[in-house]
């Protein structure tokens, strides 16, 4: 038996109760397999421990864990569905016999639940379960709460004490801020991860300052991303040095920019910026990257089943087509008068456009009137002929609510997953989606689009589209992942001629709206084409 066996089995018999979902339950899990991670060499040390995880790694998730288990500070740079949830917490688990007894996991507020409630269940031994304390954070309001994180501070009793906390909390309370930075600089060894870490990838913003400056104190610390490093390498900077100062070469984002990309000056509003029009020594960036990170792509490491992308077309109503042709030439004049438009306001008046197609009229006081759209004339025709079950994505709630209302009118069984959603029925949605009777998931890419499995399906309609690249291809790798077993058809409901048809083309080039709308000729092109 290891050192760390000898050391959890003494501190299970010492405490019995120790271990909780949240404030102080046992978690659950899964029986372990006999497959473990080999004694090998990592770091010029040898790995002597030898580590039986839940389940066994594939071959790129026993890479990463063997390139970086004990390194300071390490990237899990590992496209989604590529399973980096799994490795950073058999990292954790094994950084036991090094001394580590806290770790703190921060994620966005749409998926940090999913880390006490299906990610640490799933994949943490037996051996760790009785000695694991995990709190998530909740506000530190209520006197349960904070009688739980009295308990989290407390130290010298062998246990692990996980954090899980939004990383948007550190934003709006500074007690979460003083919270987390009493945890992590206790006197017991720390582990540091952020989970999302595009979270912090500017530099300026207070939250990002203050990430780096308390995980300065943690004796690990590991980033992990889904992003792909080719899509803004100025977005590596912050990431990485919350890792370590300076590990990219530059002490500051300033040099960074100016060492990696190509700066064009530009005056808008008699103000002149400096704006990256392209990169340089993006290969040399990559490998300083790779010195610091593990980097894994899908094609890399898995065969998974190719992505099928189908366009459904949706003809406008004669109301929604003269609203329209009103509003767009009210935009395009628009453009030829004004010597400066912000992007928010372009933008604006873009999806001003876009929610015409999708049935809804908004005015500059954003009044909202409904009108007619045949949109549930091909939500009905796509349902009637499809086998299996269907992920539906939107990027407004109100059509959330509407394609529910339309699906069930159908005789379907409906989930739904949008910010009004409260946590558990969250989880409840997955569940009977992933495993249950539900015919549909409807949710919105900006709640659902991160962070959960819905490897049930093999059919994706987006039925309305958000602006951010991000979360397209992001909502994307929620049926396109490990488990998935077949092809995955993508469809998009699009009226051809119009901003819809025209932004689409961009979403799936990886680029967002507003990276598009920076120059008059852009903006115009995008709304009535080229000269």
């Amino acid at each position: 038996m290891s050192e760390m066996q000898d050391r959890s089995s003494s501190d299970q018999r010492q405490h019995p109760a120790a271990s909780a979902e949240m404030q102080g339950r046992r978690i659950q899990g899964s029986k372990a397999t006999s497959q473990g991670l080999r004694p090998c060499k990592s770091g010029g040390r040898a790995v002597t421990d030898v580590y039986t995880p839940v389940l066994p790694p594939f071959d790129h998730q026993r890479r990463a864990i063997v390139a970086g288990w004990d390194r300071e500070a390490y990237g899990l740079l590992m496209e989604m569905g590529t399973g980096k949830s799994k490795v950073f917490i058999d990292n954790m688990c094994m950084l036991y016999s090094r001394g580590m007894r806290r770790a703190v996991i921060l994620a966005p507020k749409g998926m940090y639940a999913n880390w006490p409630n299906i990610e640490l269940p799933k994949h943490v031994p037996p051996m760790f379960r009785d000695m694991m304390l995990v709190h998530m954070w909740e506000g530190g309001h209520s006197r349960r709460e904070q009688e739980a994180l009295v308990e989290m501070l407390r130290a010298g009793d062998g246990r692990i004490r996980v954090l899980v906390m939004n990383v948007e909390a550190l934003s709006m309370s500074q007690r979460a801020v003083r919270y987390l930075e009493q945890f992590v600089t206790r006197l017991e060894p720390c582990l540091f991860g952020v989970d999302e870490s595009s979270t912090i990838k500017n530099p300026t913003a207070v939250r990002t300052k203050t990430i780096i400056k308390i995980g300065r104190h943690a004796e690990w610390r590991r980033i992990m991303t889904g992003t792909p490093l080719t899509r803004d390498p100025l977005d590596l900077w912050s990431q990485f040095e919350f890792l370590a100062p300076a590990c990219l070469g530059q002490s500051n984002f300033f040099a960074f920019k100016k060492r990696y990309a190509i700066l064009e000056q530009k005056t808008f509003g008699g103000r002149k910026v400096d704006i990256p029009v392209g990169f340089r020594d993006v290969d040399h960036l990559g490998r300083l990257v790779r010195v610091h990170a593990f980097v894994a792509t899908k094609e890399e490491c898995l065969d998974l089943p190719p992505k099928i992308y189908q366009i459904r077309n949706v003809e406008m109503t004669d109301q929604q087509a003269r609203l329209y042709r009103d509003l767009k030439e009210f935009c395009v004049a628009q453009i030829g008068t004004d010597t400066y438009m912000s992007v928010t306001v372009v933008v604006t008046q873009i999806l001003r456009l876009y929610q015409i197609l999708l049935g809804r009229a908004v005015d500059e006081d954003g009044n909202v009137t409904k009108i007619p759209t045949r949109r549930m004339e091909a939500v009905r025709e796509i349902v009637e002929e499809s086998s299996g079950k269907i992920i539906w994505w939107c990027s407004y709630r109100e059509d959330v609510a509407d394609l529910v209302a339309h699906l069930r009118s159908l005789d379907r069984t409906v989930v739904q997953y949008d910010g009004g959603t409260s946590r558990d029925d969250r989880a409840a949605a997955v569940e009977m989606f992933q495993n249950g009777a539900a015919d549909d998931f409807v949710g919105t890419v900006h709640t659902g689009g991160y962070g959960i499995t819905l490897t049930a399906a093999r059919t994706v309609v987006y039925y309305s589209n958000s602006p951010d690249a991000e979360k397209r291809w992001q909502s994307e790798d929620r049926a396109h992942r490990i488990g998935q077993t077949g092809s995955v058809l993508y469809i998009d409901l699009v009226t051809a001629g119009t901003v819809e048809a025209r932004f689409i083309e961009i979403l799936k080039k990886k680029k967002s709206l507003s990276d598009m709308v920076m120059l008059e000729q852009e903006l115009r092109q995008l709304l009535v084409g080229p000269d």
